[in-house]
């Protein structure tokens, strides 16, 4: 049987993805496990659905998405928790590069052997999202392993 130790929690830094933390430490401890706060550097731009012609400006610089990984790296960092009671647990930082987050969240939980993802949806809604289904509704549907949508 598969032990329950691998947390994987995707943060996209807005202030609802912060609230998947502390319910995934607390669970990390509880089972002593290790956490991996995943940030996905989106490396696809999106068309504007509201003006036909609309054409994004070139790739972004190698150096730019370079800088972009340092400063996720470091706010990843900043996000873990420093409260006693979560003292020694194992965190791991992972910021990967690719051009669908959904894609990106199921296959690192995959390469950790996570036991459980825990997410936050955004809250809001959008014409992607009408069109494509939210970041944790594609998530739910193409993960291996169980899925834990914190709502604010």
């Amino acid at each position: 049987m598969k032990e329950f130790r691998e947390i994987l929690v995707p943060i996209d830094f807005s202030e609802m993805s912060g609230k998947a933390i502390d319910p995934a430490y607390s669970l990390a401890k509880l089972i002593g496990g290790k956490v991996y706060l995943l940030h996905v550097i989106d490396l696809m731009p999106r068309p504007n659905p509201m003006y036909a012609h609309y054409a994004p400006r070139e790739s972004v610089l190698k150096q730019e998405i370079d800088k972009i990984e340092v400063e996720a790296r470091t706010k990843l960092l900043s996000l873990v928790p420093k409260d006693e009671a979560f003292k020694g647990l194992d965190t791991e930082i992972l910021v990967v590069r690719h051009a669908s987050a959904p894609e990106a969240i199921v296959e690192q939980a995959a390469a950790v052997g996570a036991a459980v993802i825990i997410l936050t949806p955004k809250g809001w809604s959008t014409l992607a999202h009408l069109l494509l289904g939210s970041t944790a509704e594609q998530v739910i549907r193409r993960a291996g392993c169980p899925v834990m949508v914190m709502r604010g």
